[in-house]
């Protein structure tokens, strides 16, 4: 499919929406008059270079893909880098280039692009053009609106971004020039408000009641009585979705890899470490890799990032430590997170959770273009890359087309990317015992709420159906989710955030981190045994789910209907998507049972 172009202007006034519980505007008009930057101050812009894609994608395949005689032989992110990156000549033409035009061009470790660096002055020599420079302003680094960061971007005469320098031009492909550098001393110190979801009624009938844990709570849980029938315990869903065992290895020294990623987001190891306490299990270690123009922790701390946090720390209980990336939460932000969490330490993770998105129209095709092999440059190294969904059901871009104004089903971005599991959401069910009684697609709708309250599925707009999913889903596009787990907030689960104990939370973020640390026990308890680590998981996946039902909890009860807001004030819901038995696109394959998953890896 034809990737979307989107203009500048547009970019800049998009967001990059967590899945679950908060928004970062890019970059919101700030003044009439515009403002003049340092032309001494450094900034960086990533320029993609010249690679084979064919191969590059034939061997993401190939190692991913049960049968093929590559099928789990992975490079170590060196050898993936020399065999599919760009080649050692086209890398010193960039540098000689970039050096040409007073610029200094640092390869990064993947050899899918390099970072640019000059000063403003030089930039717009080089370009011929003027620098669109916007300061930051006091405010959180996630917060909904302008914020600590300082931004320059450069744009051609249709408004989207420019183009490659001449000198340039001959031997990269891509050039995104967009920069944010973050400005600790604006960032407001607290927590980063969440999107709210309000309770109103869509027709006037009753709004049904908020369901409530009708199961016993498992371990410790230092949750008030008054909160805990909205709450489940780690442990209840540790044993619903099958990890006590993976634990158990956990705990044992079988120490699984998990990158979280994070667009902007601050945190605390003090809420990582009193969610444990509160818990009864380990506080793993954030472990911290920042990105371009981050010289600094972020300030503000995020609900989104300690929901990732704690969320891997409990599941993966006995964890040590657990990586994190801070980005910008600008258009770089997926390139620069996928590339360092790949890149920065020793090993290459066993997974890497995302709970951020937007959006499948709206990112340039720049960002398509840089995201999309460092995602199979991850298959090649033995990664399982995680997505949530998202958190607006079948209507996350809210498109209305034709006409008579018919709402058309749309998803978000990277979860619709083909080399990534996509992770939607449930409401768990369990009875006294904690056996489960149910399981069904998120839904708040019915509930009265409106905002984040509903997992994304639906057809991409954007991508054709991968190999591993037309037998099953049998549609000529790229559908989502692949698999689902609890992201309910009735009831969800509770976190720590600045100290204080928060609860009930949920979201598509919460099913992702969850998902991601199951699978990564996997791929640690595999290479205990000497054997490598699962990698891509759907191609595998999906074939578990032809064979092996058992495997999954098949999700059969409930929708991700969204209602769309048609001009001038009618709402309206595209026909989509429907709970039913196998794969939808409301819950993908099903919720994992790890426990049944394990056993079933050689076959």
């Amino acid at each position: 499919m034809q990737h979307p172009t989107v203009s500048l202007r547009r970019v800049l006034a998009t967001a990059v929406v967590l899945a679950g519980t908060a928004t970062g505007l890019l970059v919101p008009a700030r003044a009439d008059t515009p403002p003049q930057p340092d032309p001494a101050a450094v900034i960086t812009f990533l320029v993609g270079l010249p690679y084979d894609m064919t191969a590059l994608e034939a061997a993401a395949v190939a190692v991913s893909s049960p049968g093929s005689p590559n099928f789990r032989s992975y490079l170590t992110p060196a050898q993936a880098a020399t065999r599919y990156g760009a080649s050692a000549s086209a890398r010193e033409r960039v540098r000689t280039a970039a050096a040409k035009l007073g610029l200094v061009a640092r390869i990064d470790a993947t050899g899918l692009f390099a970072r640019v660096s000059g000063t403003v002055n030089q930039w717009e020599k080089a370009l011929g053009q003027s620098v669109q420079f916007q300061p930051a302003v006091a405010g959180s680094a996630q917060g909904a609106g302008p914020g600590p960061f300082d931004e320059y971007a450069f744009a051609s005469p249709d408004d989207s971004f420019a183009a490659l320098p001449k000198a340039l031009a001959e031997t990269a492909t891509w050039f995104l020039p967009f920069f944010m550098k973050y400005q600790p001393a604006l960032d407001v110190p607290g927590v980063a408000p969440a999107s709210p979801s309000t309770r109103v009624l869509l027709d006037e009938g009753p709004a049904a009641p908020l369901p409530t844990n009708g199961g016993t709570p498992v371990g410790a849980s230092c949750v008030p009585a008054a909160v805990a029938p909205s709450v489940f315990t780690p442990g209840q869903l540790s044993l619903a979705y099958g990890l006590r065992g993976l634990q158990r290895g956990v705990a044992n020294g079988v120490q699984p890899r998990i990158a979280v990623l994070s667009l902007g987001g601050g945190f605390a190891q003090a809420d990582v470490d009193a969610a444990a306490a509160c818990f009864g299990h380990r506080a793993p270690r954030v472990d911290v890799r920042r990105g371009l123009g981050i010289g600094t922790p972020i300030v503000s701390l995020s609900t989104e990032s300690a929901l990732d946090l704690q969320t891997v720390s409990w599941a993966a209980r006995g964890l040590a430590s657990v990586r994190f990336v801070q980005v910008a939460n600008g258009p770089t932000g997926f390139i620069e997170a996928y590339a360092i969490a790949l890149t920065a330490w020793p090993t290459p993770p066993d997974a890497i959770t995302n709970s951020f998105g937007q959006c499948e129209l709206e990112p340039s095709p720049q960002e398509l273009d840089g995201v999309a092999p460092l995602l199979q440059f991850a298959a090649l190294v033995g990664t399982s890359s995680f997505v949530a969904s998202g958190d607006t059901g079948s209507s996350s871009c809210q498109q209305v087309t034709g006409a008579e104004a018919i709402p058309l089903p749309t998803v978000q971005y990277p979860g619709s990317e083909p080399f990534v599991t996509a992770v939607g959401g449930t409401q768990l069910n369990l009875g006294p015992d904690n056996t489960r009684i149910g399981e069904s697609v998120w839904n708040d709708l019915q509930y009265g709420l409106i905002g984040n309250a509903v997992g994304t599925g639906g057809p991409s707009a954007v991508f054709d159906a991968p190999w591993y999913q037309r037998p099953l889903t049998r549609a000529d596009v790229r559908m989502v989710p692949d698999i689902a787990a609890q992201a309910g907030a009735g009831p969800g689960t509770a976190i720590y955030v600045g100290g204080q104990l928060i609860g009930p939370v949920g979201g598509t973020s919460q099913a992702s981190p969850l998902v991601a640390t199951g699978f990564a026990a996997m791929s640690a308890r595999l290479r205990e045994a000497g054997s490598p680590p699962l990698g891509f998981v759907n191609p595998w996946l999906y074939r578990v789910a032809r064979f092996h039902d058992d495997a999954l909890y098949d999700v059969t009860v409930g929708d991700n209907q969204y209602p769309v807001l048609v001009p001038p004030a009618t709402l309206n819901v595209p026909a989509c998507c429907q709970a039913q038995p196998g794969y939808d696109a409301a819950s993908g394959l099903g919720a994992p049972l790890f426990d049944q998953l394990m056993p079933l890896v050689d076959r």
